[in-house]
């Protein structure tokens, strides 16, 4: 596909974008999947997030959480390290890949394992019910990697055309890795290759010096990365294996007639708890206070019914249905069966209100 020469950048860009918009739109799909993956990786970065600290407890809280079972969970929080720079290297590769365009088609299964990955261990964290308010991001993640994979991205406005310089000498193995350029020519005589077209030695010079700049340029970022993240881990060591349950939060979540998310006691997740935080033995009983205030409506609000999502059970709890007058607040005290693996949890508590 030819571009007129003695063009500007944004023209070539426009006659790019007019012989092939949907090979653009993918292209530019794949530069902000780069840049969210670049986001990624600040919270990886930020020390605020503890993230080498705190990973092998992370892990340990997907235990109950993971579909199948709390295998790969207790695997990879028996080997913290090894995993958190793993994901640590995966997520500042999948940043540079996508954003400059550097092997996208590799770099979009190493997404699409990734999600698979966290949708396994994360799976019952998103389908709650009751409780549950949506199937989460990962699956719209395999979705744009497959799109990402079965269209062609990376023909444009990125570094792998650059590398199909002349005729690639084995073409079904680097088709898995680098997206080819547009418009190839049809096969060679007596092969079933696919023969792209070479530019000539002055172009061909051009685009190697460019190829090798953008490598030199993502590797001298990943190299940043790498020794940010190592003196972040020197910085603080990993934190100790949790021997209790530790609720770190309890979060509400009210179920109004029709759908609605709000009324009186407000939206999602408005008041609170007392003794919220505490440490407890795996499989005992927690007391919790929570607390719900009328400040929303003039009229009587009654709760119908209150349970907990898993790993933990209601133990006991107040007497319902419960009226809470305009104004008034509601306080019932309950208890909760804490789940047999240690790790840092949050409760979610499900009202049904009317």
């Amino acid at each position: 596909m030819g571009i007129p020469s003695g063009k500007t950048g944004l023209e070539k860009l426009r006659a790019v974008w007019n012989a092939d918009p949907k090979g653009v739109s993918l292209d530019l799909l794949r530069i902000g999947t780069g840049l969210i993956w670049a986001l990624n990786l600040l919270f990886i970065l930020d020390p605020a997030n503890l993230y080498f600290p705190t990973f092998r407890a992370v892990a340990e809280s997907y235990a109950s959480q993971t579909l199948g079972g709390p295998a790969i969970s207790n695997f990879v929080a028996a080997h913290a390290l090894p995993f958190a720079w793993l994901i640590a290297i995966a997520t500042a590769y999948l940043a540079v890949a996508f954003f400059l365009g550097i092997t996208t088609r590799l770099a979009s299964l190493v997404g699409l394992v990734s999600s698979v990955f966290y949708f396994l261990t994360q799976f019952y964290m998103t389908f709650m019910i009751p409780g549950g308010t949506d199937v989460g991001a990962h699956p719209l993640y395999l979705l744009l990697y497959l799109v990402l994979f079965i269209g062609g991205a990376g023909k444009y406005l990125s570094a792998d055309s650059l590398l199909w310089v002349g005729e690639t000498r084995f073409p079904r193995l680097t088709r898995w890795f680098f997206t080819p350029p547009p418009s190839p020519l049809p096969p060679r005589e007596g092969t079933s290759a696919p023969v792209v077209k070479g530019p000539s030695p002055t172009s061909r010079a051009r685009r190697r010096f460019t190829l090798w700049s953008l490598i030199a340029v993502a590797s001298f970022s990943l190299l940043l990365v790498g020794a940010g993240l190592a003196e972040r881990a020197s910085e603080a060591p990993l934190a100790p294996v949790p021997t209790k349950v530790n609720i770190v939060d309890i979060q509400y979540h009210l179920a109004y007639p029709g759908g609605a998310s709000t009324g009186g006691f407000g939206p999602s997740y408005q008041d609170g708890c007392f003794i919220c935080a505490q440490h407890v033995p795996p499989g005992s009983v927690a007391q919790e206070e929570l607390m719900l205030t009328n400040n929303q409506s003039t009229t009587t609000q009654t709760i119908e019914s209150l349970s907990v999502s898993a790993p933990f059970t209601l133990v006991s709890g107040p007497p319902l249905p419960s009226s809470v007058p305009a104004g008034d607040m509601w306080m019932p005290i309950v208890e909760l069966g804490t789940p047999q693996v240690p790790g840092n949890y949050v409760v979610y508590v499900n009202f049904t209100v009317t």
